[in-house]
Formats: C-alpha cells, sequence, structure tokens
C-alpha cells in the first residue's frame, strides 16, 4: 500500500577490487528500499540482484531499480496531491 510509503530510494552494495594498474567496482547487491511514513516501521528492503545467490553479471537490474524507484516515487506524489 504506496499510501502507508514516505519515498523509494535505488541502494547498491558494492566494492572496488584493484587489479594491476586498475581498479574495477564490482556490484553485490541492489535493492529497492520502500520507507514507511510511520518513522517507528521497519523499511522494506526489495533485493533486486545479489551476486552471492544469482548471476554474477548485472542483466538490466540496474536500470529496473532505477526505473520503479521513478515510478514508486511518482505515484506516492500523485497520491499525496489527491488527498
Amino acid at each position: 500500500d504506496l499510501s502507508t510509503i514516505k519515498k523509494c530510494d535505488k541502494q547498491e552494495f558494492s566494492k572496488t577490487v584493484k587489479s594491476g594498474g586498475s581498479s574495477t567496482i564490482i556490484v553485490e547487491k541492489l535493492e529497492l528500499i520502500c520507507y514507511p511514513l510511520d518513522s517507528k516501521a521497519s523499511a522494506i528492503s526489495l533485493e533486486i540482484f545479489n551476486v552471492e545467490t544469482g548471476s554474477f553479471r548485472l542483466i538490466g537490474e540496474f536500470q529496473f531499480c532505477q526505473k520503479w524507484s521513478k515510478l514508486i516515487n511518482q505515484q506516492i506524489l500523485d497520491y499525496k496531491k489527491g488527498h
């Protein structure tokens, strides 16, 4: 129920791996985090990608998180405008 959500953010967990003279950023996990209006309630975490439980490569998950966090936040704004 989005009427109980304050905002939704994309959260990325990554690490930097150095090899030779260069470094590479490895994304380990992507989540959508929905923060409730009630500050006493826990945030809702939707895991979209986890290198430990799935593929070792991102195949559209980053864009998926960006798209859905934007859509969810727009729905929250639209709901607030209507009430």
